[in-house]
């Protein structure tokens, strides 16, 4: 593992007011106050769009319908990887996951696999009792201070992911920075796979984390990457469909206090996020995307 790294403090977006902590009524309005104007900027992104498809929704196991929407999407996103692809390409497969909260996708993403991930490690600035339930040979965990990614890094990594972790990662681009110096030691090949919130969900997360991802936020991670060889493609997950289910079905309740309507009206809801699904897979914009995927590699033609 690597133990020394520069700490550039530095952020994708100018909001330093951490939403997952208790914060002043003030802080609150400043919350929204910074990250909706900051949202509003307008840029063109310096890589490839592709908008994400599920495909054969009619054969969809019914409990991945409990998820929100933006959940649901990411699911599928990790399963829809060319997994077999990736194993002839990088020989192992070996998977260092930042912000793993309770560890669960160490298991999820063997099952979406097939079985041939060969090393899970994951990361998180909160001790989860779970990790100790699923830790086995080739799955591990460590609880982190939240900034020196570096010195976590199994030499053999040659898979970095994040689900729904960047946005409470205060210095995101420093993690980004210090992915890049290990890569540029190792000099293998590689794949980063990172799943975050659009800026549609400033208005369906509220008070999360410290951000959402623009355009603007995105080209600040490219831009440390341009100098090498690498590809990107950030891929669109939902749309506006999408967002109003969950505004209507998990917002409002958790605003008002009340119970998760999905638990309450399952059947409804399913029906209902099929339908929201279907409509925004017919109609895709990126300005109502409900979650973003970023990809950066260095292996040619794997997307």
């Amino acid at each position: 593992m690597q133990h020394d790294s520069m700490f550039l403090r530095q952020s994708t977006s100018p909001n330093k007011l951490n939403a997952d902590i208790s914060l002043s009524y003030k802080n609150k309005f400043l919350y929204f106050f910074n990250n909706f104007f900051y949202n509003l900027k307008k840029e063109k992104l310096n890589c490839e769009i592709d908008f994400f498809q599920i495909k054969n929704l009619e054969n969809i196991d019914k409990s991945f319908f409990k998820d929100s929407p933006s959940r649901f999407f990411s699911n599928f996103f990790w399963k829809s990887l060319p997994w077999t692809k990736l194993k002839e390409e990088l020989g192992e497969i070996n998977i260092f996951d930042t912000g793993c909260g309770s560890g669960s996708y160490a298991k999820k993403l063997q099952i979406f696999s097939n079985n041939i991930i060969d090393s899970y490690f994951g990361i998180d600035k909160f001790f989860n009792e779970n990790w100790q339930k699923i830790t086995e040979k080739n799955i591990s965990f460590s609880k982190f201070n939240g900034f020196n990614f570096a010195k976590y890094i199994p030499d053999k990594t040659n898979f970095f992911m994040t689900q729904s972790a960047l946005e409470h990662i205060d210095y995101d681009l420093d993690y980004f920075q210090q992915v890049r110096d290990f890569l540029q030691n190792q000099n293998k090949k590689f794949i980063q796979v990172h799943l975050f919130p659009s800026t549609s969900c400033l208005h369906i997360y509220l008070l999360h984390g410290f951000r959402q991802y623009s355009f603007g936020s995105i080209n600040k991670i490219i831009d440390l990457y341009k100098m090498n060889n690498y590809h990107f493609k950030l891929f669109v997950l939902g749309g506006k469909n999408c967002n109003q289910l969950h505004f209507k079905y998990i917002t409002l309740p958790m605003l008002f206090k009340l119970k998760d309507r999905r638990k309450i009206y399952f059947e409804n809801y399913q029906k209902k996020l099929l339908k929201a699904i279907y409509k925004d897979q017919q109609y895709s914009d990126v300005k109502h995307a409900s979650f973003f995927g970023l990809v950066i590699t260095n292996i040619n033609n794997i997307l």
